[in-house]
C-alpha cells in the first residue's frame, strides 16, 4: 500500500546485526515482563486502538480492507503480551512487582506526550486524507486517551502494577526539544 502511494517501490530496512546483539545474551525475566507489557501487551493494544480509529474514519475501500486486515493482525500480538501477563503476574514477588511497575511507570506518564502529533493534513487535503484513515492530532489523541483510560491502564492496575496512579501525573502537551 505504501508503494501504491508512493508511486513507487518502497523498501524496508531492517538491522539485522543490532537485532543479534540485543538479543544475543540471556534475557532476565524482569527484563523480559518489562518488554512484553511495553511492547506487546501496552504497544500492541495501542496499535489496535489507532489502526480501529483509522478505520473507522476511512471511507476508500481498499484502504479499509488493508486496515482491516491489520487490525486483525495486530490483536493477536496484543492478546499474546495479556495473556502472558495472567499468566506471570501471579509468580511475581512484590519486589519484583514494583521494580516492573516503576519502569512502565515511565512509559505509561509519558505516552500521551508521545502520541500528542499526528497526521494534521492542510486543509485542502483533510477530506482526501479522511477517506484513507489518517488520524489528524486531536482524533490521535482522542484514540489513545481511550485506549488507556478503557483498556490499558485497568488492565495494568488489574495485574497489580498500580498504572493509575501514573496515568493521573501523565505528562501532556507536545513532546519538549
Amino acid at each position: 500500500m505504501a508503494g501504491l502511494f508512493a508511486g513507487r517501490d518502497v523498501t524496508i530496512t531492517v538491522d539485522r546485526e543490532g537485532l543479534r546483539k540485543r538479543w544475543r545474551n540471556d534475557v532476565a525475566m524482569e527484563d523480559l515482563d518489562v518488554l512484553v507489557v511495553d511492547v506487546t501487551a501496552v504497544g500492541e493494544t495501542l496499535a489496535c486502538a489507532l489502526l480501529t480509529a483509522c478505520f473507522e474514519r476511512a471511507t476508500d475501500p481498499t484502504v479499509r480492507a488493508l486496515l482491516g486486515t491489520l487490525v486483525a493482525d495486530e490483536v493477536h500480538h496484543a492478546r499474546l503480551g495479556w495473556y502472558y501477563l495472567a499468566w506471570r503476574s501471579p509468580q511475581w514477588t512484590r519486589a519484583e512487582r514494583q521494580r516492573v511497575a516503576d519502569r512502565i511507570g515511565n512509559l505509561v506518564v509519558g505516552i500521551e506526550r508521545r502520541f500528542w502529533r499526528g497526521r494534521d493534513a492542510p486543509a485542502s487535503s483533510r477530506p482526501a486524507a479522511r477517506a484513507l484513515g489518517v488520524l489528524e492530532s486531536v482524533g490521535q489523541r482522542a484514540a489513545v486517551r481511550a485506549v488507556m483510560e478503557d483498556e490499558i491502564v485497568p488492565a495494568l492496575d488489574a495485574i497489580g502494577l498500580g498504572m493509575s496512579h501514573a496515568w493521573r501525573i501523565r505528562e501532556r502537551g507536545p513532546a519538549r526539544g
